[in-house]
């Protein structure tokens, strides 16, 4: 049996153990609550708004089954762990995952071996646990007599499909297809635009059904990707060779593959799926989908009233965690900004593909690049409307793009064709203007192309519009900053800095200029703000109330529309002279879409300005550095604090030691602020005890005790660390042994 290469084969294999569980036949049934029970790591998944749980030695091998396992097959847990490596990363450990694992086999009247009380490891992909699906119903074909070979179609190649015009819709935003579907399918438009709204909607996650038009259901799977494009993926009358094909379609793992009558699904009352058009859709998952997926939830409809236990962000809309240095605050950071705000595999649009790929390069050579795409004079509105030049303009600059290119454009020309001061000039001639202001490579640049730009740029202005698979990626919804002392307003929200020559600057003025820059703190309120759908804070505010309201509550309650701004050593800077004015806005009935909600004009910029209520502040403080009590009143009244202290496992080598060390520096009247925490000894093996104190724990103790060497032997003797004598061999210094 080979270990698993797909998701679908994992997700197949979580419903056959879930329902084995539930088997009729006594042997099956105890075979499977012995697996689910049991196992140290496991996969979870969310089916239908449902967390599923499965061991991945059972789980990770492809077509596996309750007899095969019971028969020494598929048993390597190694081998499983490291296949499901490569489909979720590396596998985490969790509290709120263990919790909601043990909830599980609660609902389903399970109960885990006492004897395998240990830490659980979990493979999964965060973000998908935390929505809740929709459901989408597919048509398999037009055609008519053709549906189940077109069933079969998209089962073997685990799609869903639709078709219309073999237009390759991927980089394009909605309303482009829908223009383009009036010019090419007038007399059946609504269908058209229906069906490419719900493909344009769909996310890995969701509930996907093949229907029989209004008699029965083919099939029922969960989406694992977005809208894509391949001509020609699905034959609609399951013959290969034929020219009847549909090319716009989704990834599924299908799950099932047995026709249900429509007579024959429980709930009848429930209201079902529409009958007619290529698609139909519901907000979510109708229970009868989920008893045809789980065949005991019929006999067993309480279970279907039990909601499993979603992840949940587990702190507020303005966080700080505080507690002595090796606590876990950083860690905590980082945990949340990967389970929380980061997308892995997610689709990302051309123009943001493009904008990554572009930022480095300098605006002479973008231009460059595209003028060396063609052998055609170009005008300079032709040029703004060039993908390379759009995604390389900064959407925070007010001036026009075509005003940038005039002036970029003459100072990298040669002298034939334009008159520039010698002091703005570059020293690069690489651009020719001909009649009507339409400009080229000036003569032998393109030559010389390929020594002066990168490859990288040279082939992206040569097609800009990349596959899927080069536009899906990492979606990070955060910032990250560290403060310290020297932070201020004008690093946090805006303020005026030196800058050399810049390309975008309307005037022409010296190497050195002065620009007016947005901080971390505006850039991630303006991100949370498209989120939410505005653009631009103006468009925000000229939105109704009610709309505003609207807007915000949604994305609030939507993980995927969640920012996220984390601060390290938030206490480390001077608040008062950080926030300044905004510290008002932070208040949760004062951000933007809220009943009270402030806007104000910056001071410096004279723009418009709130805090948007699907904007995250959290904040780490370490308490030896400086005490909870010292920070600003209004920042601690704004803020909720969760302290995070040591932890101290009995089944580790160091747990009862350092609770020891800990109770001493009580005992010494240094309070819990000034405890020593666990992080300096997770994943450490014994035998590196000696070199942690003496590198790390006893010159902390020596800071916290102001060098009283005597303090710090007894704290540390107290707690069976041995010490060697104070000698001139050691100079003097406290070292262990």
């Amino acid at each position: 049996m080979l270990p698993v290469d797909k998701r679908s084969q994992v997700l197949a294999n979580l419903l056959v153990l879930n329902n084995g569980c539930h088997s009729e036949d006594p042997e099956t049934r105890t075979a499977a609550i012995s697996l689910l029970v049991r196992g140290k790591v496991f996969v979870v998944e969310n089916i239908g708004g449902k967390l599923i749980y499965g061991p991945s030695r059972f789980v990770g091998y492809n077509g596996n089954t309750i007899l095969a396992h019971g028969n020494n097959e598929g048993k390597y847990g190694g081998e499983t762990n490291n296949a499901l490596s490569r489909l979720y990363g590396p596998e985490i450990v969790d509290s709120e995952l263990t919790a909601n694992y043990y909830d599980f086999l609660t609902v389903n009247g399970l109960e885990r071996n006492q004897g395998l009380q240990t830490d659980l490891k979990f493979f999964c992909i965060r973000e998908s646990l935390l929505r809740k699906p929709n459901c989408y119903f597919f048509s398999p074909t037009h055609l008519a007599g053709k549906k189940r070979p077109a069933w079969n179609s998209f089962f073997e190649n685990r799609i869903a499909a639709i078709g219309w015009e073999s237009v390759d819709y991927t980089h394009r935003d909605f309303q482009y297809v829908t223009e383009e579907l009036k010019r090419q399918n007038p007399d059946n438009l609504n269908a058209a635009i229906e069906a490419f709204g719900f493909m344009f909607k769909i996310q890995p996650g969701d509930i996907v059904v093949t229907n029989n038009a209004s008699h029965g259901i083919f099939g029922i799977g969960v989406a694992l990707s977005g809208y894509k494009f391949s001509e020609g993926i699905h034959h609609c009358d399951g013959d290969e060779n034929s020219d009847e094909y549909y090319s716009h379609y989704i990834d599924v793992a299908w799950l099932t593959n047995s026709y249900v009558k429509k007579t024959n699904i429980a709930n009848r009352n429930e209201s079902l799926w529409e009958p007619f058009g290529a698609m139909s859709y519901k907000a979510t998952v109708p229970n009868y989908l989920l008893q045809i997926l789980f065949p005991y939830l019929n006999e067993n409809p309480q279970l279907m009233e039990n909601e499993l236990p979603t992840i949940v962000l587990d702190c507020s809309i303005n966080t700080i965690y505080y507690g002595p240095p090796g606590t876990g605050k950083t860690f905590k950071l980082n945990q949340l900004r990967k389970d929380h705000f980061t997308d892995q595999n997610a689709a990302k649009t051309l123009e943001e593909h493009l904008r990554e790929r572009v930022a480095k390069y300098p605006f002479w050579q973008i231009l460059a690049a595209v003028l060396g795409s063609t052998d055609k004079p170009v005008s300079v509105p032709e040029l703004t409307e060039n993908p390379l030049v759009l995604a390389k303009r900064n959407p925070e600059n007010t001036t026009t793009l075509g005003s940038i290119l005039w002036r970029v454009l003459p100072q990298y020309s040669d002298d034939s064709s334009t008159k520039v001061s010698e002091k703005y000039r570059s020293g690069i001639p690489l651009f020719n203007k001909k009649e009507k202001s339409r400009w080229t490579l000036g003569e032998g640049v393109r030559e010389e192309l390929e020594t002066i730009l990168a490859p990288d740029l040279i082939q992206l202005a040569k097609n800009p519009v990349l596959t899927q698979a080069e536009t899906s990626g990492e979606v990070r919804r955060y910032k990250f900053i560290t403060f310290h002392q020297k932070y201020g307003y004008e690093d946090f929200m805006e303020g005026i800095k030196p800058v050399l020559r810049n390309e975008e600057s309307e005037e022409q003025g010296g190497d050195l200029q002065f620009e007016l820059k947005k901080g971390i703190f505006y850039n991630s309120c303006m991100e949370a703000l498209k989120l939410a759908g505005y653009q631009s804070f103006e468009e925000c505010k000229k939105d109704t109330p009610e709309n505003r309201e609207l807007k915000f509550k949604a994305a609030s309650e939507n993980p995927k529309q969640c920012f996220a701004l984390f601060i390290d050593e938030i206490n480390r800077a001077n608040i008062s002279a950080v926030f300044g004015e905004l510290i008002t806005l932070l208040e949760d009935d004062k951000r933007i879409g809220a009943k009270q909600e402030m806007w104000l004009t910056l001071p410096g910029s004279g723009k418009l300005f709130g805090v948007p209520s699907n904007l995250y502040l959290i904040g780490t403080m370490n308490t030896a550095d400086r005490s909870i009590a010292l920070v600003d009143i209004a920042l601690r009244r704004r803020f909720e604090f969760k302290g995070l202290y040591p932890e101290y496992p009995e089944n580790s080598w160091w747990g009862p030691m350092l609770k020891s060390i800990n109770q001493k520096i009580h005992d010494e009247r240094k309070g819990a602020d000034f405890f020593i925490g666990h992080a300096f000894f997770i994943d450490k093996e014994e035998a590196e005890k000696t070199g942690i104190f003496n590198h790390k724990i006893i010159p902390l103790l020596l800071e916290y005790f102001q060098n009283n060497l005597d303090k710090v032997q007894s704290i540390l003797k107290g707690s069976g660390i041995e010490t060697k004598d104070l000698t001139i061999e050691n100079n003097y210094q406290i070292v262990a042994k």
